[in-house]
């Protein structure tokens, strides 16, 4: 292969699973980056099964001329294992991301970033705004993203701002991060636990221009038809949440916000049977002593769903009988 012997400086990390629709725009998208450094494209097919491997082999052998490599699994890992595998593979000394459903649109992305990081050594990781694709509508729309910049863990642990295909961070910060252990918790994203770890030890810088198309699809795993799903993974992001708000020493007003959304989270957890959300909020509330008489009738709900599932019945007869 006729491959530059320059030490490579920017790992692009690829995670794909079944995109045979959209995988080749994203791949596209990063061969166009005009970069004075050298950079490598590691793609992480995890066992797709619709043609999504064949793609992405045919890309690799198109452009033998760039530093590719597909990296494939036996079997379906999921994203975390995905990303573990791709970051303990990668040479650069910075990291992208980028799903097999998005696409960068600015062609100096990674020159940018790369100029940044090198020129504000105290940024662990520096994020631009983008733009967002709607299926349903077949429209692109401008992001409203206000600047954010700077320490920024007491705001990220709020809500994640930073689009994962926008940003470009320090490999040994990722890798300390895995080494942590903050993947050993069932999350189900990778990004939002690595922003607020580096967050926690380096400043967050940002670009003000649009480098990226974000697709909002009609299903994907944080957006969903499916009631039960989407509570299921804003569960995981109030995990994660939870998770750095034991690790560093949070002020009132995020515990108090945390400790809201888990009242909600119990509440649908009954309403919906789920286990997993009802246990992880209960056990919060427990520990911060913010349980609500109506947190334990939620519980038992949970525990005990035939009981209480007659219970309602009952007293929805009773109140049709008295005001009939």
């Amino acid at each position: 292969m006729n491959r530059s012997s320059k030490e490579i400086m920017v790992s692009i990390l690829v995670l794909t699973y079944n995109q045979k629709f959209t995988i080749l725009q994203a791949l596209e998208s990063t061969i166009q980056q005009q970069t004075n450094f050298e950079y490598e494209i590691l793609i992480g097919d995890d066992c797709s099964t619709d043609g999504t491997t064949e793609i992405c082999a045919n890309f690799k052998e198109t452009y033998t001329y760039k530093n590719i490599t597909v990296i494939t699994a036996a079997e379906n890992a999921g994203v975390i294992k995905n990303f573990t595998k791709l970051t303990l593979a990668a040479s650069g000394k910075y990291m992208t991301l980028l799903a097999g459903d998005d696409y960068w649109i600015d062609d100096h992305k990674l020159q940018k970033q790369y100029d940044f990081l090198e020129a504000n050594s105290d940024c662990g990781l520096v994020h631009t705004n983008y733009n967002i694709f709607y299926e349903s509508e077949n429209l692109v729309k401008t992001n409203d993203l206000k600047r954010m910049e700077g320490d920024l863990f007491d705001v990220l642990i709020i809500a994640n701002q930073i689009g994962s295909l926008t940003a470009m961070f320090k490999k040994d910060l990722s890798i300390r991060a895995i080494e942590s252990g903050i993947y050993n918790n069932g999350f189900l994203m990778e990004d939002y636990p690595l922003w607020l770890y580096i967050a926690l030890y380096s400043r967050i810088g940002y670009i003000d221009e649009v480098t990226a198309v974000w697709r909002m699809l009609n299903e994907s795993i944080s957006n969903s038809k499916s009631t039960v799903k989407n509570i299921i993974f804003d569960n995981s992001v109030l995990q994660v949440q939870t998770y750095f708000a034991t690790k560093s020493a949070q002020s009132a007003t995020v515990l108090k916000h945390l400790t809201s959304i888990h009242h909600r989270h119990l509440m649908l957890a009954y309403i919906h049977q789920i286990d997993v959300v009802g246990h992880a909020s209960f056990r919060f509330l427990k520990k911060n002593k913010a349980l609500k008489i109506t947190d334990v009738k939620n519980y038992l709900g949970i525990l005990f769903p035939l009981p209480f599932k007659l219970l309602r019945k009952i007293k929805s007869t009773m109140h049709v009988a008295k005001n009939g």
